[in-house]
This record gives structure tokens, C-alpha cells and sequence, in this order.
């Protein structure tokens, strides 16, 4: 997604060969593909995709970044298919031009709005033509489980649980969704169930607030009923991975 031009054209340092668990494990990875995360993020805010077609965007991303050699294919190119395919998945398509246009902007912020130019056009032909090729290389499945409804119905259950006043005067709600925002930006749901993500997303957010969930008479813990193979060491690890986001 250069501009045309050979002097302000973004480079972007060489992609080292890893797993997504290396990458969750070493930080040093971090910074590079948080870049693209976040571009993908802003991008789709900008086009007034929701939550979940971002989450979308995102979770293609990962898989194709460790599916092919991504050194070899222009990451911004890929983040912006990803971003277009995502928006059709979703049901909430957006124009190629509209994608195109926005993108652009925010990769380039000092430069003037994109013009409908042989430019655009060459820009539009590769983001189609790499459309296709990504769905043959992820064998057209792009549609894999989030953890949003996840989510939805856990915070459901645990806002009866806990009372609506308690759950509503510390913002839960809107602090879970942030959450899970965030951690889409690294490839957490390529080595993590999305129960789990949601289970992990709610236990930081309830602790960070001191808030006791009750047990309502069973032995088992609010997270087991949701999650019955987790155990509390494991969802504070893969919090304190979610925390590390913000160090970043």
C-alpha cells in the first residue's frame, strides 16, 4: 500500500519465521505485528465496521501470517484484503474504493485523500486479485468461531449473578468488549478456544474491579461453569499475556 512513490514508500523490516505461540511467548515480536493489528483496528473504525468485523479482519490476518511466508506479500496489502473480506463475511460489505480510499488515508496521514486515479486502480486490482488468492490459500474457511457470543451470553449470566447495579456502576460491559478488542490484535484465538478468551476477558476484567462473583450453592467456581477444563493458574497466565498488551 505504497503511495506511488519510491521515496515515501513504507518499508517494513524482514519477517522472521515463527509459530504463533513463539510469537505469543517472545515480546520482542510484538512491536511489528501489533503495527499491522493496530492499522486494522484504525482502519476499520474509520469505516464504521463493528467490533466483530474488525475481530474478523484480524483473526484472517493471523491465520494467513502463519499459514504463508509473509515476507513475501506486502503486509499492508494483506491487512487491507483482510479488512474487505472481512466487511463480505460479516454481512456489512464495503466498497473496494471505500476500503481503498481509507486505508490509504490512515497509512498515509500527511498525504491528500486518494484520487480515483490508474493509481487507485492498480491498488484495486491487487487488493482483488489478492482476495482471491488468500481464499484459496485458506481454502475459502474464514469463518472460524469468535469469542464474541461467547462473551455476550457469559456477561449475561454473570450480570444476574452479580446484580445489575454492581455490574452496570463498574462498566463491565464496555470494559470486557475493549478487552477482547485488544487481545484480537495478537494471535490469541489461534491457540486458545473462544470460550476461553471470553472466560479469560471477563476473570481480568472482575478482578480488576474486586468484584466477587457468587457461586449461587455450586462447588465449582463462576469460570468452570463456563470453561469446566481451565483451571484458575492457567486463566491468570493468559491474563497476564492480555496485560502485557498495554506494555507494548
Amino acid at each position: 500500500m505504497a503511495d506511488g512513490g519510491e521515496k515515501s514508500k513504507v518499508v517494513m523490516p524482514p519477517v522472521v519465521k515463527i509459530s504463533a505461540q513463539q510469537l505469543i511467548e517472545d515480546k520482542d515480536h510484538w512491536p511489528e505485528y501489533l503495527k499491522i493489528g493496530k492499522f486494522i483496528a484504525e482502519s476499520g473504525i474509520k469505516l464504521k465496521l463493528g467490533s466483530v468485523v474488525i475481530a474478523r479482519a484480524a483473526t484472517i490476518y493471523h491465520r494467513f501470517y502463519f499459514l504463508c511466508d509473509i515476507s513475501q506479500f506486502d503486509r499492508y496489502l494483506v491487512a487491507v484484503t483482510c479488512l474487505y473480506l472481512a466487511s463480505k463475511v460479516e454481512d456489512t460489505p464495503r466498497r473496494a474504493r471505500d476500503v481503498i480510499t481509507t486505508s490509504y488515508k490512515v497509512l498515509h496521514k500527511e498525504k491528500p485523500i486518494l484520487k480515483v486515479d490508474s493509481f487507485y486502480w492498480q491498488l484495486r486490482d491487487s487488493v482483488v486479485n489478492f482476495e482471491l488468492f488468500m481464499l484459496r490459500m485458506l481454502k475459502f474457511d474464514v469463518s472460524s468461531e469468535l469469542p464474541h457470543k461467547y462473551l455476550l451470553h457469559y456477561l449475561k449470566s454473570l450480570q444476574d449473578w452479580c446484580g445489575e447495579s454492581n455490574w452496570t456502576t463498574n462498566h463491565i460491559n464496555q470494559l470486557c468488549w475493549q478487552l477482547l478488542q485488544d487481545t484480537s490484535l495478537l494471535p490469541f484465538i489461534l491457540l486458545y478456544p473462544p470460550s476461553v478468551i471470553a472466560t479469560a476477558v471477563i476473570y481480568l476484567a472482575v478482578k480488576c474491579n474486586n468484584i466477587e462473583v457468587p457461586s449461587e450453592g455450586s462447588t465449582k467456581p463462576w469460570w468452570n461453569v463456563f470453561s469446566p477444563n481451565l483451571n484458575e493458574e492457567g486463566l491468570q497466565q493468559l491474563c497476564y499475556k492480555f496485560m502485557e498488551l498495554y506494555d507494548t
